[in-house]
């Protein structure tokens, strides 16, 4: 059967099917739709493709007898018998998005894999390509753990450089198990701003010092030009910035311990503190670089030194041995008096109260044998004056 418009033949019917006579007209077919069998077909000549119906309010795009594409109210499935590793294609072909036959979704562009998100106990983002000029980067973003809603970075050495907006850069390198960093658009300098690694037990925030074992660097350029010095806690901007070997040393203010580059065990508290010290085991506090801080200790000799006032309630001096009390002691040689006052007159001072010969120290006392000589010398008068009044006894006996 034909319809005809203008004397010429538009449809025929055949076989249940209504079809154009033009070639590559469509035709409509008189059967039950399907997932596979559809009763709107483009092109005549292919009646196995089209489009059909899998279910009520559903519409199916059939090729060749099978689903590709099904519609419904819920959204649309690709391949929904998962018969192709079916996808969506741009352009020429090359670049698609597609579902792989192990349930994973992959980006590709221009032929090459991109992206891939996998489905299964461990859920993660692979991801390849060339992230920075001659980067060339493959790692993995995922729940690498247990831990729930965890980010990982899975497998280090293979990761290059992350950028984001060319500003922020998380990065790995062999001096450093993770390092994240930012660029100055300004000066096209560098500053990092996370160092750490887990092994070694380092750790910086804001300084790009390589990082030896047991470093903990906080602040820009703090350990600077550090080598292989280990154990070296630095707090503040460029804080033990010329330290390459030194180890065990504690700096905490901006510029604090600056110069020192091989001194081990030392401490330095305070802006500019010990600044130009270089030495080993010293103790600076203070708020200069000032060779005579308000505090100054040498832990190799146990001294400690205040270039200040101290104010307290009390003060308490603690001494093994023996008070000045073996003056009264019956063996206690005691000088004759005018031997006392000779030294006197040649010393110009007591006998017990010599000051310090050292020349950090000269005149002055330690504390704890300054009592004590003061004490020795009080009694020592008592006995003097113990003689006299034996000697004024006798005379008024005569």
């Amino acid at each position: 059967m034909y319809i005809s418009y203008a004397g010429g033949s538009i449809f025929n019917f055949s076989s249940n099917i209504l079809r154009g006579n033009a070639s590559g007209a469509p035709a409509f077919r008189n059967v039950n739709a399907t997932a596979t069998v559809p009763n709107l077909c483009p092109d005549r000549s292919y009646t196995a493709s089209g489009i059909g119906s899998a279910a009520a309010n559903q519409l199916s795009l059939i090729c060749s007898s099978t689903e590709i594409v099904n519609v419904a109210t819920w959204g649309i499935t690709i391949d929904p018998t998962a018969s192709y590793a079916a996808g969506i294609y741009f352009g020429d072909g090359d670049t698609q998005i597609y579902e792989s036959a192990d349930d994973n979704l992959v980006f590709v562009a221009g032929s090459t894999e991109i992206i891939r998100l996998t489905e299964g106990t461990t859920d993660y983002i692979t991801m390849h390509g060339d992230f920075l000029p001659g980067a060339d980067a493959t790692y993995d973003i995922g729940s690498a753990t247990s831990a729930v809603d965890s980010i990982y970075v899975n497998h280090l050495i293979s990761l290059d450089t992350i950028a984001i907006k060319d500003e922020i850069y998380i990065e790995n390198n062999p001096s450093w198990d993770c390092r994240i960093w930012a660029k100055n658009n300004l000066t096209d300098a560098n500053f990092t701003l996370v160092n750490y690694n887990l092994n070694g037990g380092k750790v910086a925030l804001g300084s790009s010092a390589t990082l030896p074992n047991g470093a903990t660097y906080i602040g820009h350029n703090a350990g600077n030009n550090t080598t292989d010095g280990t154990y070296n806690t630095f707090l503040g901007q460029a804080a033990g910035y010329s330290i390459t070997s030194g180890d065990d040393n504690l700096a905490l203010g901006m510029n604090a311990g600056y110069s020192n580059s091989t001194g081990n065990s030392n401490i330095f508290i305070g802006h500019d503190a010990g600044y130009n010290e270089t030495g080993s085991n010293k103790l600076y506090i203070d708020n200069t670089n000032t060779a005579n801080p308000l505090i100054y200790g040498d832990f190799s000799t146990d001294s400690l030194a205040v270039n200040g006032t101290i104010t307290a309630d009390s003060i308490y001096t603690a001494k093994a041995g023996a008070w000045a009390d073996y003056v009264f002691s019956e063996d206690y040689n005691l000088r004759p008096f005018n031997d006392e006052i000779n030294y006197i007159k040649q010393n110009k001072h007591l006998r017990s109260l010599k000051p310090e010969s050292n020349s950090k120290y000269i005149n002055n006392m330690e504390l704890q044998r300054r009592n004590e000589g003061l004490v020795e010398e009080v009694e020592k008068l008592y006995l003097y004056i113990e003689q006299l009044e034996k000697r004024l006894t006798e005379l008024e006996k005569q």
